[in-house]
C-alpha cells in the first residue's frame, strides 16, 4: 500500500497478511463473476438481455426513466404516464415517420403500416425514456430515445424501413446508428426504399 508520509515523499507500506488474503480472495470472487458474465454472454451469442427488466446493453441505467405507455400517436409520437403521474407527448429523437391524415391532408404513404408497428414494438413491454442533450422540442414535446425492453423503437423503425434518419442538433448521440440503420434498410429495399434495394 502506498500513503504519503509527513514531507509527502510516497511511502511503501507492507499489507498486513489478514488484508492480503482478504483482497485475494475478493478479487478472485470478482474474476470468477466476470468469467461467468462473458461465458453466459458467449453462450447467448452475444445478444443484447431479452428480458424486460433488463437495462439495454451500453446504456446508462440512471439515464433512463421508466413510464407507462398510454397510447400511440403516430409512427414516432406516443403519449406516456411518467412516474409523477404527469402526463407526457413524446417524439422520438433521430427519426421521422410519414404523417397520418390530419388537418384535411391524406395520409403519406407508409404512415398508417409505421404508426402500427410502433405499437407493436411497444405493445406489452417495459417503456423506458432516454434523453439526450435538450429534453424537449419547442412545442413542448419530451424528446427521447424510446427503449422497449432491449429494444430501442427509434433505431428497430429505421432499420425496417418505416422511418428516415432526422437529426436535430444537439441531440445526435445515436446519429451514427440511425445512418447505419438507414443505409441497412436503403440496400435491402426495406419499407419507404422498397424497389431501391440492390
Amino acid at each position: 500500500m502506498v500513503r504519503h508520509g509527513p514531507s509527502g515523499v510516497r511511502v511503501r507500506r507492507r499489507l498486513e497478511p489478514v488484508r492480503h488474503w482478504a483482497w485475494a480472495v475478493a478479487f478472485l470472487a470478482l474474476v470468477a463473476a466476470v468469467s461467468a458474465l462473458c461465458v453466459a454472454g458467449c453462450a447467448a451469442g452475444g445478444a443484447q438481455p431479452s428480458s424486460e427488466g433488463d437495462v439495454p446493453v451500453g446504456v446508462d441505467p440512471s439515464r433512463l426513466i421508466r413510464v407507462t405507455l398510454e397510447r400511440v400517436v403516430d409512427g414516432d409520437t406516443i403519449v406516456v404516464r411518467m412516474p409523477d403521474r404527469r402526463r407526457e407527448r413524446v417524439r422520438y429523437i433521430g427519426i421521422d415517420t410519414p404523417e397520418l391524415a390530419r388537418d384535411g391532408r391524406p395520409a403519406q404513404p407508409l404512415a398508417e403500416e409505421a404508426a402500427q408497428r410502433n405499437a407493436e414494438l411497444l405493445e406489452g413491454r417495459t417503456v423506458r425514456l432516454e434523453f439526450d442533450v435538450e429534453q424537449r422540442d419547442r412545442h413542448g414535446r419530451l424528446l427521447a430515445y424510446v427503449w422497449a425492453g432491449a429494444d430501442m423503437v427509434n433505431l428497430r423503425l429505421v432499420r425496417e424501413g418505416y422511418a428516415t434518419v432526422l437529426t436535430v442538433p444537439p441531440n445526435v448521440r445515436r446519429t451514427e446508428a440511425f445512418v447505419e440503420a438507414q443505409s441497412r434498410a436503403r440496400i435491402e429495399g426495406l419499407g419507404l426504399w422498397e424497389g431501391e434495394g440492390s
